[in-house]
């Protein structure tokens, strides 16, 4: 696999990674300071931050299916790496806005562990169907190009 390709797929495991929380600096701290007593009474919960507004939670569905519509192209043409091309890049140019919207939630840490904890499972499935495209397509100048730009 190409440098390139291969620095795609680090750093798209590494998002998927972060995104699921996969931190272990909190457990480390957790080891290291002791335990917090309880209070008796609980003060009443706050909104909870970093939860995405409606309309950006609405985006992030619209991210998640664009991510599926991909897997599926990738699935569907595993070993037709032209036509796999083609259809992600359809997939990743109606979805340009989508994908910039995407980026600023995920420039938020709190936002984007909600959006892990939330979707992490299916960002994992879908990127497992494109990764195996990938692997076989590994020499693609047109899928190199287009997972350059996605990442």
């Amino acid at each position: 696999m190409p440098a390139r390709q291969r620095l795609a797929v680090l750093s798209i495991a590494a998002s998927i990674a972060l995104a699921m929380g996969c931190n272990d600096e909190p457990a480390r701290q957790a080891k290291a300071e002791p335990p917090v007593p309880v209070p008796a009474v609980q003060p009443a919960p706050s909104a909870p931050s970093g939860v995405p507004t409606p309309q950006e939670q609405a985006t992030i569905e619209k991210v998640m299916d664009a991510r599926d519509e991909m897997a599926r192209v990738a699935e569907t043409h595993a070993g037709n790496c032209d036509a796999a091309a083609k259809g992600i890049e359809e997939v990743v140019e109606r979805s340009r806005a989508l994908l910039a919207a995407s980026a600023q939630l995920d420039a938020d840490p709190a936002k984007r562990k909600w959006i892990g904890e939330k979707y992490g499972a299916r960002m994992l499935a879908s990127s497992s169907k494109v990764m195996a495209l990938i692997e076989t397509c590994d020499q693609h100048e047109g899928l190199a190009r287009i997972f350059e730009w996605l990442d």
